[in-house]
Order: structure tokens, then sequence, then C-alpha cells
């Protein structure tokens, strides 16, 4: 999917400019600052939720609620939606940002699967942890 959504917006960004009409409505500065701290979020996330699961001290077979996975319940995926936003946003390339549309659908099914796993690993503990954290940051 990452693939996917660079070669649209290489494609869109940077050859045909098809659908970045918008961009000379929003300075280049603005649009490459915000792009860049929603790419740096992005990836903050996803590395830091890779390092607490699957780093030194990581461990996937327990529940992690500390740290990134208290700010909401899928920080490696919300990283990876983050950092396609940031790109989209410093060309405004309405191509990515419908494929990052795409993407946050298919990305939330992913997520919703994953937590009935979830639920049948970690049962009632799971399940609170539900009620505290919201699914994405927004709950």
């Amino acid at each position: 999917m990452m693939l996917l959504f660079l070669a649209v917006w290489v494609v869109d960004s940077f050859l045909f400019n098809r659908t970045t009409f918008l961009a000379p409505s929003v300075p280049l500065p603005v649009r490459t600052l915000l792009g860049a701290c929603l790419f740096g979020a992005g990836g903050y996330m996803g590395w830091s939720a890779h390092e607490m699961l699957f780093g030194e001290k990581g461990d996937p077979k327990r529940l992690m609620d500390s740290g990134v996975f208290g700010l909401c319940r899928h920080p490696l995926y919300l990283g990876v939606l983050a950092s396609f936003l940031g790109l989209s946003v410093s060309t405004l390339s309405l191509a990515s940002m419908a494929v990052l549309a795409v993407f946050i659908l298919v990305y939330d099914r992913f997520a919703s699967y994953e937590e009935r796993l979830l639920l049948e690993a970690f049962g009632e503990e799971y399940r609170e942890y539900q009620r505290r954290v919201p699914k994405w940051l927004l709950g």
C-alpha cells in the first residue's frame, strides 16, 4: 500500500500535476511545515509503537497500554496514515488524498479485525483498555 500511495503522490505532485491546483492557494512554507509536522509525528508514533512491541524490552504477548498506546489503540496504523497525510498536505495532491481516504477505510477494517483478536486474547483487560483509549486519536 505504501508503494501505491507513493506512486500516486509522486506522479500527481511532481509529474502530471493534475489535482494539485489548490497548492498555489496555500504558501509553500505553510504546506511544507504542516506536512513535515504530520510526517514527523506519524514517523515518531509508528517508530515508538514498533519499539514498544518489538524492541529489546518489547513483549508482543502482553497488552500495551502506555506511551503511544495510551493515545490511541492503533499507533502503528495511525503513524502510517499521518505520514501519508503529511506528504499529501505538502503538495495538496487531491489524488493522493483520495488514495489516503481509501487507505483509512482499509486500515480501520484491519484495526477492527485486530480488536476482535485482542478481545479473544486479553478479554476484559482489553475491553477496559477500549473504554479508556480511543481507537484513533478521537474516540
